[in-house]
């Protein structure tokens, strides 16, 4: 049973994982699943240590320290004056737009005849479920090889 159990959460976060993936690619950001969900989380509080991350969420500190390296290789994120504190570029606030506007399109099409432009709760619902998607750190938990630091499709 526990056996069971384990097997379908690692399967749910695999299916994470790889929504990232695909969400990524459709938006044109190669960044890893890890990478997109820091740049999220980071826009919340760059004040933020990697070390509580990890604490609070239990991510693998390499997990987390690759895709803060990736983000600053690409120029999304970039340390300021207080020692650990990584703040998204301009560019990085228009990927995350992308990669959040990119998963409310995909949530507005499993939405389709619910027409969220004829319902600005619905919007504002679909559009926040988006960006949360990117701040939901359980994808990220199980320390598989994939979630390393490895691009985007």
């Amino acid at each position: 049973m526990l056996a069971q159990l384990f097997a379908h959460e690692l399967d749910r976060r695999q299916g994470a994982r790889e929504l990232v993936q695909r969400i990524a690619a459709r938006a044109g950001v190669d960044l890893s699943p890890a990478a997109c969900w820091l740049l999220a989380r980071l826009s919340l509080d760059p004040s933020v240590k990697l070390q509580d991350l990890h604490e609070r969420t239990q991510i693998p500190s390499a997990v987390l320290a690759g895709a803060r390296d990736m983000l600053l290789e690409r120029g999304l994120i970039r340390a300021v004056h207080d020692p650990g504190v990584l703040e998204l570029t301009e560019e990085g606030h228009a990927t995350l737009d992308r990669l959040t506007a990119t998963g409310a399109q995909r949530l507005s099409d499993l939405l389709e005849c619910w027409r969220p432009e004829e319902h600005p709760d619905l919007a504002r619902l679909i559009a926040t479920l988006a960006k949360d998607f990117f701040i939901d750190a359980s994808a990220l938990r199980a320390s598989l090889p994939e979630a390393a630091g490895a691009g985007a499709t």
